[in-house]
């Protein structure tokens, strides 16, 4: 988790030059290929596991970038989100943002805080970083235990006309007395996330 310390430009750029270079570095393991989206895994130094689905569709990256950015419509994609509120928000693309997320019964219902941030470079790909920061004016919420999303977010990239790559990457710590291999398991809903937004972008250009 990153320090409060740290300037949300900072954390932001760390974070986006991490899911940059997602590609180039090796050890990924391709895990599942369903409906054309296509997930792979790669363990790290702590025994947690990334996670990133990606797909090529037809849309414009803005298009992309509007549902995912929507808070009220993230619910649609982000199913196991049961509520998120702006903490604090730094010009128009960087906020504070607060979920809670639906564990299975047996656990208990975890909550995170995430720096979002969302940032263009000069190919045109357009970033939308997620990594949890420190909180300490937002105590942790009865019966709810504070995970920790080491690196998570969007790459939207243009890879020809009228055709984007929509990639989905997540890394989450669940905390509490999770084993790494449950805690992993229940992080693998980024195929799911991709298959959502996928539906998203089609029912706008249905509309």
């Amino acid at each position: 988790m990153e320090n409060s310390l740290i300037s949300p430009e900072d954390i932001h750029e760390s974070a986006v030059s991490f899911l940059e270079t997602l590609n180039e570095v090796g050890g990924w393991e391709i895990y599942d290929e369903k409906d054309d989206i296509f997930s792979k895994r790669r363990l790290d130094d702590d025994g947690y596991y990334i996670y990133n689905s990606h797909i090529i569709i037809e849309s414009k990256p803005e298009i992309a970038l509007d549902i995912i950015l929507n808070e009220e419509r993230r619910k649609l994609w982000f199913e196991i989100l049961l509520k998120s509120s702006v903490l604090k928000t730094w010009g128009e693309s960087m906020k504070l943002i607060y979920m809670q997320l639906s564990y299975p019964w047996f656990l208990s219902n975890r909550e995170v805080i995430i720096l979002q941030g969302v940032s263009k470079t000069e190919d045109g790909s357009i970033y939308v970083a997620w990594k949890s920061v420190d909180a300490p004016d937002k105590p942790v919420e009865n019966g709810l235990i504070r995970a920790n999303v080491d690196i998570g977010g969007f790459a939207i990239k243009s890879v020809g006309e009228n055709k984007i790559l929509v990639s989905y990457t997540i890394k989450i710590n669940s905390q509490g007395l999770v084993p790494i291999s449950l805690s992993n398991y229940l992080s693998r809903h980024n195929a799911e996330v991709i298959a959502k937004i996928k539906d998203l972008i089609n029912q706008h250009y249905l509309a």
